[in-house]
């Protein structure tokens, strides 16, 4: 995924989505200080969740955490079935 990601116009850089655990992943733009935060939903869908400034770590681990909120929210709620 990360390398289909970097190959596309989207990333240009491979480092620029990085997996922070439990199927969060952070996209990082390089020029300025924000990150996408994301989930992938089986494997071929991308979702974006929200937007901040680079968050230190204390605000990266609630940065996480409302990312796996909203997962659990989709999936329980029935918005992110085929």
């Amino acid at each position: 995924m990360m390398r289909w990601l970097s190959d596309s116009v989207i990333l240009p850089r491979e480092n620029s989505f990085r997996h922070l655990g439990e199927q969060v992943y952070e996209i990082k733009e390089h020029t300025i200080p924000l990150r996408l935060f994301c989930f992938v939903h089986r494997g071929r869908v991308v979702v974006c969740t929200h937007i901040t400034k680079k968050p230190g770590r204390k605000q990266l681990r609630n940065e996480i955490e409302k990312v796996k909120q909203l997962r659990a929210r989709c999936l329980r709620e029935g918005t992110l079935n085929d």
